[in-house]
């Protein structure tokens, strides 16, 4: 499996995003990596860099992660009470070829947006 600790953590970032938990701590690879878009990468590293996230809704999540073999693909699945039928559209904006900011934004059922938020910010060497 390509990618090692850092493919799960990454996944997990991209689950949290769309679940809508906050984003605590997120750091991003040094290089582009090949499994996943700029900006949408969660390095971690023993001892130092770290991914995390908090579960700011008021019930109790799941978290199920999963490898297919034959597909070579990790998921990452998080569950929980749904209390809207909000959706969450992830974006990112180069300001350079080497660098980037990741926005979530929320819309409500009618497609309204309710919020934009800036969640990540990624520097890659060249």
């Amino acid at each position: 499996m390509g990618g090692g600790i850092c493919q799960i953590s990454t996944t997990l970032f991209m689950a949290c995003l769309q679940s809508d938990l906050t984003i605590v701590e997120r750091h991003n690879h040094a290089a582009r990596i090949d499994y996943v878009e700029d900006g949408l990468d969660a390095a971690v590293v023993w001892g130092g860099q770290d991914f995390r996230f908090q579960n700011n809704t008021a019930y109790p999540i799941k978290i199920e992660a999963s490898y297919d073999e034959k597909e070579e693909a990790v998921t990452v699945s998080i569950y929980g009470t749904k209390t809207d039928n909000n959706t969450v559209e992830i974006t990112t904006e180069h300001s350079d070829p080497n660098t980037c900011k990741t926005y979530r934004s929320v819309y409500d059922e009618n497609g309204t947006l309710l919020r934009t938020d800036e969640v990540g910010y990624s520097k890659y060497k060249q």
